[in-house]
């Protein structure tokens, strides 16, 4: 995790997955954002390779407050051949407000071969002095 520090905030960077190639549908380890304090999260993606042209990989972030119900809260454009880079969006559930626990979840089209991270940054209110940048 990476800490980024301003005056009224400490910001946080989080993997939900691991930047590896991933060759079948999966749902991701639950990042329990509350006992991280973390507030307003935003996901991203970083696709750095794509197997083949015809591969398709279908991402989304999925919300939860107790871990066992989950919701989707942000979804991804299709990801095809062609599209490495890295995309970011803001989610959340606009009704409930950020909620406890977030995991992504993959869908790939037959024999698909995807190299990517999904990443959470998110806010912490800074109660203490930042120390000035050296």
């Amino acid at each position: 995790m990476g800490i980024i520090r301003d005056a009224d905030t400490v910001v946080g960077f989080v993997a939900l997955k691991d930047h590896a190639s991933e060759t079948s549908d999966t749902n991701g380890s639950a990042f329990d954002a509350q006992a991280a304090a973390y507030q307003g999260p935003v996901f991203g993606v970083h696709l750095t390779a794509v197997g083949a042209t015809a591969d398709t990989l279908d991402l989304l972030i999925q919300g939860s407050d107790d871990n066992a119900t989950w919701t989707t809260v942000a979804t991804f454009a299709q990801f095809a051949f062609g599209d490495e880079g890295t995309e970011v969006k803001a989610g959340f559930d606009a009704a409930k407000g950020p909620m406890r626990y977030y995991r992504y979840s993959s869908t790939l089209s037959s024999g698909a071969d995807f190299t990517y991270s999904v990443f959470l940054i998110g806010t912490e209110p800074s109660h203490a002095p930042v120390p000035a940048e050296a």
